[in-house]
């Protein structure tokens, strides 16, 4: 026996909860689990360049821009057939609060300056956890200790991931 699990109306945005308690969807509600086993995070094989990856034109674009400010460890995942939600995170670190909302920041003004304005902006103060929601795509630029606790990786862990390269600096110039 024992009571049945917990429904909560789902949230447009990721719920922001430890990588072990969101076990499934099921029509429209976030089914809490009582079990602490996480799914396994599925790598990509190797690093890709931005120009390599097969996505929309604006997430290359965000991929691009978090890479000029020195963000580390990009990691773009299709969430296309595993969300209702959104269809692209990129997930980003920066070095520092400081470098998390430098990063951010950048971010959210040249795509502004392209016509592109997010639909919501979280954390951007904190610098912890920054959350910026384009709708088709969802942003999450990471302080490093809050990136390793969260997991989002892990918590999405059915979801292709490719793991992004920075351009080799001293490149030549075409």
């Amino acid at each position: 026996g024992g009571a049945p699990p917990t429904l909560l109306p789902a949230p447009r945005m990721v719920p922001i909860l430890p990588f072990h308690a969101v076990s499934r969807t099921f029509r429209g509600h976030v089914q809490l689990s009582t079990t602490t086993t996480a799914p396994r995070a599925r790598m990509s094989e190797a690093a890709v360049a931005p120009e390599a990856l097969k996505v929309p034109q604006q997430v290359r674009r965000a991929v691009d821009l978090l890479l000029d400010r020195k963000a580390t460890d990009v990691v773009v995942l299709d969430l296309d057939r595993l969300s209702s939600a959104t269809d692209w995170f990129v997930i980003a670190t920066g070095r520092s609060d400081t470098h998390v909302t430098a990063i951010a920041d950048n971010l959210i003004g040249e795509l502004k300056n392209e016509g592109v304005r997010p639909v919501n902006v979280e954390g951007l103060r904190g610098g912890r956890w920054v959350l910026v929601d384009y709708f088709d795509f969802v942003v999450h630029v990471f302080h490093p200790a809050a990136r390793e606790f969260y997991q989002l990786e892990r918590l999405w862990g059915d979801a292709p991931q490719h793991h992004v390269a920075p351009e080799e600096s001293g490149s030549p110039a075409s």
